[in-house]
């Protein structure tokens, strides 16, 4: 391969090309035209090297041509993977370090990762609100709600889980103390109803 110096004068440019280039066309330019006084093709040159040795005489040192520049192989562009999904696990805590509040945000989170791993059920409205407002809020708000839009009540106590649910942790005597008495009473009545 064969390489050329463009040298336009009334611009004031130098550009080195491959001698394959359809702006070089071997030191013939675009229209086969002859240098003339305002543009000079200097060459050929063995190498590239030997072109940049040749342009440090020129007023006007000469950069690449884009046809000069390093290249990718050409390759099937592939539509990008999704990325995989992210599995939500419970970070690993020493659990005596943890108000009630936070502990019992914990058990929540240990309710969806329970059922997802044991059951092959993911409860992810259940985490999302858990992650949005808290573990006790979260309770807060479920209670308030009809029980019959418990899904995951009913999966767990269908399955003889029911000390696994949201409704039995809210009446453990460990976590009483951050729910109303009416709270209470009506996370009892949902777990021994139907029953």
């Amino acid at each position: 391969m064969t390489y050329w110096i463009y040298e336009n004068r009334v611009i004031k440019s130098t550009r080195i090309h491959e001698g394959s280039c359809g702006f070089c066309n071997n030191g013939q330019g675009r229209r086969s035209a002859t240098s003339s006084s305002q543009s000079i093709w200097h060459g050929p040159f063995e190498s590239q090297q030997s072109a940049e040795l040749f342009g440090l005489h020129l007023a006007i040192q000469p950069l690449q041509h884009s046809c000069c520049e390093p290249r990718e192989p050409a390759t099937k562009i592939v539509k990008e993977k999704a990325r995989p999904y992210k599995i939500f696990s419970n970070p690993e805590v020493d659990e005596a370090t943890l108000t009630l509040t936070e502990l019992f945000d914990r058990r929540m989170r240990q309710i969806y990762t329970s059922m997802r791993d044991d059951l092959n059920y993911k409860p992810t409205r259940f985490l999302n609100s858990v992650k949005r407002h808290g573990g006790v809020e979260h309770a807060k708000r479920s209670l308030r709600r009809n029980a019959t839009a418990q899904e995951g009540l009913q999966k767990l106590k269908d399955l003889g889980r029911a000390w696994q649910t949201m409704e039995a942790h809210i009446i453990d005597p460990q976590f009483q103390s951050l729910f109303t008495s009416w709270e209470i009473q009506e996370a009892r009545r949902r777990l021994t109803e139907s029953q």
